[in-house]
């Protein structure tokens, strides 16, 4: 069983070289070259916090995760407790005792079919704060909730 897999990717190695210099090496002045692009870690976070839609259906039996989740950005990066963002206390919750603050967070979840919809909103608050960082914030917040990952260094304050 191993000297038929060490054959097999020994076999897929040689034909990846062979694809790879045939690409690179090109057979005149007409062909191509491989092309290679290089992206930082940070493009590459960029490109996915843009790509995160603000509207978004967790399954219902995610929503509890999710939800405290929202909560924890709050409290960890905000270091402010959540407060309702309208009369819905459980649905319904913004960002809003932090001192001098240039963003405003507010997720609202909703049932519908099939799962809770999620909306989520970063608006500037001073004339310091611009509407395109506060998308992008927005869209970082949106990251966070429905996968766990938060982009620290995008999150403009």
């Amino acid at each position: 069983m191993k000297m038929t897999q060490s054959l097999i990717f020994k076999v897929f190695a040689l034909c990846a070289l062979a694809v790879f210099c045939s690409c690179s090496m090109g057979a005149g002045p007409s062909s191509k070259a491989l092309e290679i692009e290089r992206v930082s870690v940070k493009d590459q976070a960029l490109a996915e916090v843009e790509a995160t839609p603000l509207e978004f259906v967790i399954k219902f039996q995610n929503d509890s995760a999710v939800w405290q989740r929202a909560k924890s950005f709050f409290s960890l990066y905000l270091e402010e407790e959540a407060v309702p963002g309208s009369r819905d206390k459980e649905n319904h919750i913004c960002s809003g005792s932090q001192r001098n603050p240039a963003y405003r967070y507010c997720i609202k979840r909703a049932p519908e079919k099939g799962g809770m919809r999620y909306q989520v909103k970063c608006l500037p608050l001073s004339s310091k704060a611009q509407p395109d960082f506060a998308e992008r914030n927005a869209r970082n917040l949106a990251r966070f909730l429905r996968d766990g990952t938060l982009e620290v260094s995008l999150l403009e304050r």
